[in-house]
């Protein structure tokens, strides 16, 4: 049975492939991620404005209204 390797280990090698990859390879990733944070903001901001109508404050447990 394989044993995997540590985590960190799996995060240097995947640091070095990431390194060796040209702009136009890295390009696909690097957009998506874009688009994935501004979704992430954009529901970041629907949550919260959903805890300012319950008159919960983001910083605590949310509550269903």
């Amino acid at each position: 049975m394989l044993t995997p390797p540590p985590t960190g280990e799996v995060g240097k090698l995947l640091g070095a492939k990431w390194k060796e990859l040209d702009e136009s390879e890295k390009k696909p990733y690097v957009d998506q991620a874009a688009k994935d944070k501004e979704r992430a903001d954009e529901e970041k901001q629907a949550y919260d404005v959903s805890l300012s109508v319950c008159g919960v404050r983001p910083t605590h447990t949310p509550i269903q209204c």
